[in-house]
């Protein structure tokens, strides 16, 4: 007997097949949402609103310029597209590229780049990465310039992130500071000034706008860049930061750690979440802040997250304990969380002496409030490695899991 096949042909309901398009997009699998696409009309709309949510000009082995100007084609064909895209990631060119010296140029010339940023009028995150050189900011085509001062003052802006950059204009830190709820500085050096020079002269401003600016994440910070940060901060009637992320701080430069501990004094009642991050190499230790910081200050603190290297020789948590003793007995404290550089299971397993003493200080009254205590290991990590290390950190510190503490492992950090 022959099957019709209309009558083989499964129709799924339009809500149906939208809750398997988000779960996909949820999971990140855009070759199915490519492929939905292709089954029916239907299903469109729903996966391009994943598909275009987010352009990163580095997400794949395509010099940047190139990368590029396929976008620009594309919005000039459908210029409907540009409403979907929330969140751009502007690249010179992406990392492994063996040409970059000769491919990442283009970013700081194209003047039709604030045409594209135009044609995207519902943008609410927007970072700008340079993987090859640290331009300045003044060798920027002047359109260009123009563009992201205004895409930094949209109302719907709410994140924005700068990669290497050089010779930044203090007074557009006020317009970033003033303009978005999140606000990343990687490797941002600001133009050389006097730190005697009153506000307005070192702003270059009349008034300083009120900081929105509740998410700050500063990596490489110089002693100069964080002080122009804390000047147009503590300009502000009060503080508005809760989340500080601070990475790779150069333990050397005492100026800028003076400037850091300036900046925590100004957030002390206000900052619930910190992240310290320090720079590390496979057989070298995470070193805890420098003096004179000290987290003890930071009255509402919920969340710590701290780096550790399995790797190294030395004791793996031995620069956290400080740390844990400086936010001991907080009435808000309440999550760990522990970025691990390296995760090995072997070597897990090889430090029971390092586990038993942060057991020991977690498993104390002056931790009564920790409820939970995450580690985390970035996807680079073989995922066979990612799930017997979830196996061992489940069995470790039982004294801490005793007391109802929740010991968990996330393999899905960025």
């Amino acid at each position: 007997m022959a099957t019709n096949r209309a009558d083989s042909t499964l129709d799924l309901p339009l809500e149906v097949a939208e809750l398997i398009i988000d779960e996909s997009a949820l999971a990140g699998d855009k070759d199915t949402l490519r492929n939905i696409c292709l089954a029916s009309k239907r299903y469109t709309p729903r996966c391009q609103q994943h598909l275009f949510h987010t352009i990163d000009l580095g997400d794949r082995c395509i010099p940047g310029g190139l990368y590029y100007r396929r976008l620009r084609t594309l919005l000039v064909r459908f210029p409907e597209l540009g409403k979907l895209v929330r969140e751009l990631r502007l690249v010179d060119t992406y990392v492994w590229d063996s040409e970059k010296e000769a491919n990442w140029g283009w970013l700081i010339v194209e003047e039709n780049l604030a045409g594209i940023l135009a044609a995207l009028p519902n943008l609410s995150a927007f970072s700008l990465r340079f993987n090859a050189e640290t331009p300045a900011w003044p060798s920027f085509a002047a359109p260009l310039r123009h563009a992201l001062i205004q895409l930094a003052q949209r109302p719907t802006m709410h994140a924005f992130a700068l990669n290497r950059i050089a010779r930044f204009p203090p007074s557009l830190l006020v317009t970033l500071v003033a303009g978005v709820r999140e606000l990343e500085l990687i490797d941002v050096a600001v133009q050389e000034f006097s730190p005697a020079a009153p506000l307005e002269v070192l702003l270059g401003v009349a008034a300083i706008a009120t900081p929105v600016v509740v998410s700050l994440t500063l990596r490489a910070p110089k002693a100069g860049m964080l002080h122009v940060l804390r000047t147009i901060l503590a300009a502000a009637p009060l503080p508005t930061l809760r989340r500080l992320r601070v990475a790779a701080v150069d333990h050397t430069d005492g100026a800028a750690a003076l400037e850091l501990w300036s900046l925590l004094h100004w957030g002390a009642h206000t900052i619930t979440q910190i992240e310290w991050l320090p720079a590390v190499r496979p057989l070298t230790p995470a070193t805890s802040p420098p003096a004179p910081i000290d987290f003890a200050i930071l009255t509402r603190l919920a969340s710590l997250q701290f780096l550790v290297n399995f790797h190294a020789p030395a004791p793996v948590f031995r620069h956290l304990l400080p740390v844990l003793a400086q936010v001991a007995s907080g009435s808000h404290f309440h999550r760990l969380v522990i970025e691990c550089m390296f995760v090995r299971p072997m070597e897990l397993v090889a430090r029971q002496r390092d586990w038993a003493a942060l057991d020991g200080v977690l498993g104390t009254s002056a931790f009564h409030g920790v409820r939970d205590v995450v580690f985390v290991a970035r996807k680079r990590s073989p995922p066979a490695a990612l799930g017997d290390a979830a196996v061992v950190i489940g069995e470790m510190l039982p004294l801490a899991r005793s007391r109802g503490v929740r010991i968990s492992f996330d393999r899905n950090l960025d």
